[in-house]
Formats: structure tokens, C-alpha cells, sequence
């Protein structure tokens, strides 16, 4: 009697840290992500309070000021979230899921 066997798991390079695994590097790109993600709502926020597009209270200024603080982030951002993801490098912890 034979059983199905699902597929193998990736290979995790010799002496790789936990975090350097699959499933871990999957993890990092995800908290990246969110990184990216806190620092477009802080650089929204900021444009916002410095009236970037004026003061206007029209319909497509939140849209405008997604669009301009998402490029703004695209750009380079100002450092947040890759500070952050050197944080999380340095902690040396391995990443988990919350």
C-alpha cells in the first residue's frame, strides 16, 4: 500500500539561520511590507498637517494625498521602514507570525 506524499520542502542552504529559511524569509517580506505600509500612513499624516495640496476639502484630495504620500514611499520614503527592517536584522530573533 502506497500513500501520496505532498511536495518536498525547498532546501534550506547548509549552516542558513532560521531567518534565512523559506518560510522565514517569507516572514521578513511580509513585515517589511508592513513597514512600508506604517511609513505611508506616517508620511500621509505628515503632508496632511502641512496642507501639502493647500486647504482643500474637495473629494479627491485624500485620494491626492495617497497617491503623493505612496510615491513619496516608492521614492525612497524617509527611512522608516528600513530602519525598521534593520531592527528586526539586528534582533537576530527568528520571525513569527502573530
Amino acid at each position: 500500500m502506497t500513500r501520496a506524499v505532498g511536495p518536498a520542502p525547498a532546501p534550506v542552504r547548509v549552516g542558513a539561520t532560521r531567518e534565512h529559511a523559506p518560510e522565514g524569509a517569507a516572514l521578513r517580506r511580509s513585515a517589511f511590507q508592513a513597514a512600508l505600509e506604517l511609513e505611508t500612513l506616517l508620511v500621509r499624516q505628515l503632508l496632511e498637517s502641512t496642507h501639502a495640496l493647500g486647504r482643500t476639502d474637495g473629494g479627491y484630495s485624500a485620494v491626492a494625498l495617497d497617491a503623493l504620500a505612496a510615491g513619496v514611499v516608492r521614492g525612497g520614503g524617509v527611512g522608516i521602514a528600513s530602519k525598521i527592517e534593520d531592527m528586526l536584522d539586528r534582533s537576530g530573533a527568528p520571525p513569527r507570525r502573530l
